[in-house]
């Protein structure tokens, strides 16, 4: 089975589009920056789109450059079989629920039928939480391997870099678990019916990912919003409490880093974009932010 954190940063891509803004927002061109500060060493923040497909794995030039002077290499979360493992205890329902008494008959069978084919069996299935069911159906939509994220982390222990996270599992799990029940499984519901469009529609992103217009990633990623006002109303909560909200804790936890200077960090592409992207907050706390592709 796909580690847990490779299925973090494919929800997270799939969800942050869902819940896209509708208003031209900075920073909407480029996925490679220079922050800088007087007398700090630059740094980098790269955005990534959390895929195995070989066009993106491919770092351009100035990326391969800045990646390779920097001596730090902090990205979202570490890609490690101990933060799966605790992902994994934290993803069963507690008390003898069962994850077929919260969804309709009709999608629980057909998400039981989709993670059969990823060799998930029913007993598993069923002590799921409803966000670690989302997890496995998201990530089921797209073919797995090695990410630009893994494959960044791989690259930077090889080289020796310091590696660091600007997150942390324990604080995954919190917020998924804070999640509102409700809005899991309306989430999970979204999933299952998006399930089709969200592989057909993956090129598009990639092409608007290799364009590195984070506008356009979110317009496009639009089409996949619900239509109903409930349905919007469980995206904007994902969006506060796992895009949003993490957006200002690795923004803000990404700084000690960029004091040391010599950092290149990276994060999902549009967690970049945006007055509430992770770009516009460091320029809002004074650090000078450049366009490098």
């Amino acid at each position: 089975m796909m580690p847990f954190t490779r299925l973090l940063y494919v929800l997270a891509s799939f969800l942050l589009m869902l819940a896209g803004s509708a208003q031209a927002a900075p920073f909407e061109h480029g996925l490679l920056w220079e922050i800088t500060r007087p007398g700090v060493a630059p740094s980098y923040l790269f955005g990534t789109m959390h895929i195995a497909d070989p066009r993106v794995l491919k770092l351009p030039p100035p990326v391969a450059e800045a990646f390779s002077k920097s001596r730090t290499f902090a990205l979202e979360l570490y890609p490690d079989e101990a933060v799966a493992q605790r992902f994994s205890e934290a993803s069963q329902l507690e008390n003898g629920g069962r994850l077929s008494r919260l969804l309709s008959p009709s999608a629980y069978a057909e998400l039981e039928s989709l993670l059969a084919q990823r060799g998930l069996t029913h007993e598993r299935l069923d002590h799921l939480k409803p966000w670690a069911a989302l997890l496995l159906a998201t990530a089921a939509a797209i073919e797995g391997g090695e990410s630009l994220d893994i494959s960044l982390y791989v690259r930077a222990r090889y080289a020796n870099k310091r590696v660091e996270e600007l997150d942390s599992v324990e604080e995954q799990i919190a917020v998924f678990d804070d999640l509102p029940e409700e809005t899991q499984l309306a989430l999970l519901t979204v999933a299952l019916e998006r399930y089709d469009a969200l592989h057909d529609e993956l090129e598009d992103s990639i092409r608007a990912y290799l364009r590195r217009n984070l506008a356009e990633l979110t317009t496009l990623a639009r089409r996949n919003a619900g239509t109903s006002a409930e349905e919007q109303r469980h995206f904007a909560i994902f969006e506060k409490k796992i895009i949003e909200d993490r957006s200002v804790t690795m923004a803000y936890r990404l700084q000690t880093h960029l004091r040391r200077g010599h950092t290149f960090a990276a994060v999902g592409a549009l967690h970049l974009y945006g007055n509430k992207g992770m770009l516009k907050l460091l320029q809002n706390d004074g650090w000078q932010v450049r366009r490098i592709y």
